[in-house]
């Protein structure tokens, strides 16, 4: 990241790694999107990383290439034998045809309103009828996801999904799916009541009320930690 006087001010890829998954636990999430896009010739990420998923691609036999604004995570990716160039997505999309699928992760909580809604008009212009895009990002529905929003100074909005699911049908894709992911596990959520514990033999309809509030706050609280939108030109 620049200051503004070609001196770099702030180390964008130590931060990444020293506080974002592992590249292998990463692989692991996003490996389940990667038959999305099977049958594509041109995949493009946007906002590619370390490039994670252009690793999946390409052990899938998936044609890829990538994009990011860091260049040092650029750099990194190209070490590694990927085709990544150092550009901002909208530009990229404004100059370049072919693409027929488009993969975003972690990407969209960095953007300003206006400008993802150009983003995504610009995803739904590039992509040919069938092609698919995949989005992921936190879920804001989930409160303990805050605890790591503001952990990364670079994001700017919490996006609700159904706001985001309107951004792309207004952009006119269309098959929109939305996909909870990674669920807190069950050691770190509230505890119900169990059915031999004694209040709930003497107090039934306590231990049922209960176990229901439970649920409620469990989803409120400690819910999906991130959810991916798929959907289709």
């Amino acid at each position: 990241m620049d200051d503004g006087n070609g001196r770099r001010s702030f180390d964008y890829l130590a931060f990444y790694n020293h506080f974002r998954s592992p590249p292998e636990i990463l692989k692991q999430h996003q490996s389940v999107f990667v038959d999305c896009f099977r049958g594509c010739s041109n995949v493009l990420d946007i906002g590619c990383g370390r490039g994670e998923f252009l690793e999946l691609l390409r052990e899938a036999g998936i044609p890829a290439a990538g994009i990011d604004t860091d260049p040092d995570m650029v750099k990194l990716c190209r070490s590694r034998g990927l085709q990544v160039d150092e550009a901002d997505g909208v530009a990229y999309l404004e100059q370049h045809e072919g693409i027929d699928g488009i993969f975003m992760d972690q990407v969209v909580e960095h953007l300003e309103p206006r400008y993802l809604t150009r983003l995504i008009q610009l995803c739904h212009y590039r992509l040919p009828a069938g092609g698919r895009i995949v989005v992921k990002t936190i879920n804001p529905l989930s409160l303990a996801t805050f605890t790591d929003f503001y952990l990364d100074m670079t994001h700017t909005n919490a996006i609700h999904p159904e706001a985001l699911k309107f951004i792309l049908r207004h952009a006119g894709f269309s098959e929109i799916d939305i996909r909870y992911l990674a669920r807190t596990p069950c050691s770190k959520r509230l505890k119900k009541i169990n059915a031999g514990e004694e209040v709930c033999i003497k107090f039934p309809e306590f231990a049922v009320a209960y176990n229901h509030n439970v649920d409620i706050l469990n989803d409120l609280l400690f819910g999906a930690e991130d959810y991916a939108i798929v959907a289709r030109k």
